[in-house]
């Protein structure tokens, strides 16, 4: 960002002086054409007409130069932010993994500790209603 920064503001003077250079030149035909006018009204109207007309060319200029960099800007944050939420996609992804594993294991240790203990109580079940049966 800070690069594409630097050029939009490289960009600026340039965008500006570079249509101002060309169009205000004795090889621009319009200007040379107001140039040869004699000193009159219609000559200093034409120029002022073409001073704003230089200057409208300029700023378009300068309005496009800005919305393609800002453009090429957005661009590159929308990617970065894609990459970004990828990677947590990715990282969250694995994460649901493990747990899942835990769970599965913590599951199959409960399972066996129930087993476990259920043989032994069983038993003694069986024992105590022998004794009742028995004993009765």
């Amino acid at each position: 960002m800070r690069r594409r920064h630097k050029e939009l503001c490289a960009a600026i003077p340039d965008a500006i002086t570079g249509v101002v250079a060309k169009r205000v030149s004795i090889d621009d035909s319009e200007c040379r054409s107001i140039l040869a006018l004699a000193a009159s009204d219609s000559k200093r109207y034409k120029l002022r007409n073409f001073c704003k007309s230089v200057i409208r060319e300029a700023n378009d200029n300068l309005a496009q130069r800005v919305h393609t960099a800002l453009v090429e800007q957005a661009n590159e944050i929308g990617d970065a932010l894609d990459e970004y939420m990828e990677a947590k996609e990715q990282n969250l992804s694995n994460m649901q993994r493990a747990f899942a594993q835990m769970e599965s294991e913590a599951l199959e240790q409960t399972t066996q500790t129930s087993r476990q203990r259920y043989v032994p109580m069983k038993l003694v079940y069986v024992t105590e209603k022998t004794d009742q049966l028995l004993f009765a």
